[in-house]
């Protein structure tokens, strides 16, 4: 008869109950947060040369991601492009070579001669907390 007079907030069941489904929930996190992948962008900035051509430069890497995609990114609006020129080892900055890279696809027509344009090609993926890490970094 003692415990059918329990209250509610007295029953240890429902809390132990409670506390399961949050640890559950809290191992679900913390796996999507370590094994989750993200794509991220790497933006390169480029100069109107003329009509439907900019011209950029480059390190390796972002050569190599350049000669490898098919497409980038100008105001959030997928460009196919295709690569004219390469001229390498223009530019030596910080111990890393820089190549100037010439490049035709469709420009958008608020862009004239000589303006520069942010471009964001593809990068590797990484996991949600190397991102959070970096951020993290960042900021101290």
């Amino acid at each position: 008869m003692v415990n059918y007079m329990k209250k509610n907030y007295e029953k240890t069941e429902v809390v132990i109950g409670i506390i399961i489904i949050f640890i559950f929930m809290e191992i679900i996190l913390s796996l999507i947060f370590y094994t989750k992948k993200y794509r991220t962008y790497k933006v390169i900035t480029g100069i109107v040369i003329t009509k439907n051509y900019i011209k950029t430069y480059a390190d390796t890497n972002t050569l190599q991601k350049l000669k490898s995609a098919k497409c980038f990114y100008i105001d959030d609006k997928k460009r196919f492009y295709e690569i004219i020129q390469i001229e390498k080892n223009i530019i030596k900055q910080n111990s890393i070579w820089y190549h100037e890279v010439l490049i035709k696809f469709e420009i958008p027509k608020k862009y004239k001669d000589n303006d520069s344009i942010s471009i964001s090609i593809n990068n590797d993926k990484e996991k949600m907390y190397r991102i959070f890490r970096k951020c993290w970094e960042s900021d101290l």
